[in-house]
């Protein structure tokens, strides 16, 4: 998997919990550029259990707004670009069952490396901002 560092979480989905009201589980760190995104559902939903990933609130996984990733003993990964990085992440989930159910998750991130510009043919002294010489009073001398 690409990226620099694994970022992983257990959802716990509660039993009980209805679609019309699902929880919410934060798995914020801090801005990176997450590449991918690794997950697993062991064996015991028996599809009464669905969960998607957000971001902020907003539906990243599965694309189409409302639904529900309904999965049993299958795990998978998600290959990501150009979403944002804000690191607010979260797994939403619900679980009609009569036991809790887990999704874990692993973020694969990178930091953001700030954009290098390409090396200058001028000297840094030439790139220096220059003084602001229209408020300066007349010359000083210095005496002899």
């Amino acid at each position: 998997m690409a990226g620099h560092e694994a970022r992983e979480f257990a959802a716990v989905i509660p039993a009980g919990t209805p679609a019309s009201a699902p929880v919410t589980i934060t798995t914020a760190f801090p801005t990176r550029v997450v590449d991918s995104i690794h997950w697993r559902v062991p064996s015991g939903a028996h599809g009464l259990m669905g969960w998607r990933i957000t971001m902020g609130g907003v539906q990243i996984i599965p694309f189409a707004a409302g639904t529900w990733m309904i999965t049993d003993g299958q795990s998978g990964t998600f290959q990501l670009e150009k979403l944002p990085d804000s690191g607010a992440w979260q797994v939403m989930g619900y679980n009609t069952g009569a036991f809790p159910h887990t999704v874990y998750v692993t973020y694969m991130a990178r930091v953001i490396q700030p954009e290098r510009l390409p090396p200058s043919p001028w000297p840094n002294a030439l790139l220096a901002p220059m003084p602001d010489l229209s408020r300066a009073g007349p010359p000083v001398r210095a005496r002899p």
